[in-house]
């Protein structure tokens, strides 16, 4: 059961080629934080064309707390948000896996065998406690995936370029062995997170090839809400999102 967004969006040529809907929405579409108070079913509707089965009937969300727990989606978890998860699997076609972002990563993961398909919300934190390798193994053990046909897309994130950290956090970064993606300019430093997101998908067993980058950066590209870049006309909790439905 396939769905079409109808508004302005972000979307990636192997995804599309391969047969799977997605999209990620942008600015214009408001923001889709489902926690504060804006109607995020009805701003969904005004984007999205969800076929015949109600659009509130098919989403399913991460609650999204900066873990690396992944929840392997059943038919009934329609309408719902899964708590203490920051990543979904589903294998039901009439599903619409959905992460919501406003610097973090969002990561669509696609099995071209099987059908089967992941959302990913990868901040640092997730990152660093694995959430790509527990999103591949949940995969597999739940849609029989292999990493030679899984097809991948990186989101718009903050981008090395922005993406400035403070030294309080290197004790994190070098127990994960997370030092090399940290670059130094002018006395500052800055984190490559989406390099450190490649490498995992790669030595998940992911080609480099089967991995497409949008290679936007959420400070730099005014298109999307950045919580970096938030401004005081901004909304609250302002994101946008990235969904996909398995085939």
């Amino acid at each position: 059961m396939s769905f079409t967004a109808r508004s302005e969006h972000l979307s990636f040529n192997r995804l599309t080629t391969a047969g799977f809907s997605h999209a990620v929405s942008n600015r214009s579409w408001g923001s889709l934080n489902p926690f504060v108070g804006y109607n995020f079913i009805s701003r969904l509707e005004a984007n999205l064309d969800a076929g015949s089965k109600p659009l509130a009937e098919r989403l399913v969300l991460p609650e999204e707390i900066h873990s690396a727990r992944v929840h392997a989606c059943v038919s009934s978890d329609g309408g719902s948000i899964r708590l203490g998860v920051d990543a979904l699997v589903a294998v039901h076609p009439e599903l619409i896996a959905i992460i919501y972002a406003a610097d973090c990563m969002p990561i669509l993961l696609a099995d071209d065998k099987t059908g089967a398909v992941a959302a990913i919300h990868a901040g640092r934190r997730g990152l660093l406690s694995n959430i790509v390798d527990n999103t591949m193994a949940a995969l597999t053990a739940n849609a029989s995936a292999t990493p030679s046909t899984v097809i991948v897309a990186l989101g718009p994130a903050l981008r090395v370029c922005c993406h400035e950290i403070r030294e309080d956090i290197f004790p994190e970064l070098e127990k994960a062995g997370w030092m090399r993606y940290v670059q130094e300019r002018d006395q500052r430093y800055y984190l490559d997170l989406v390099g450190g997101c490649r490498d995992a998908l790669i030595a998940a067993g992911i080609a480099h090839s089967q991995i497409e980058d949008c290679e936007v950066c959420t400070y730099c590209d005014s298109r999307f809400f950045s919580a970096r870049r938030r401004t005081a006309d901004d909304e609250r909790g302002a994101s946008f999102a990235a969904m996909i439905s398995a085939r």
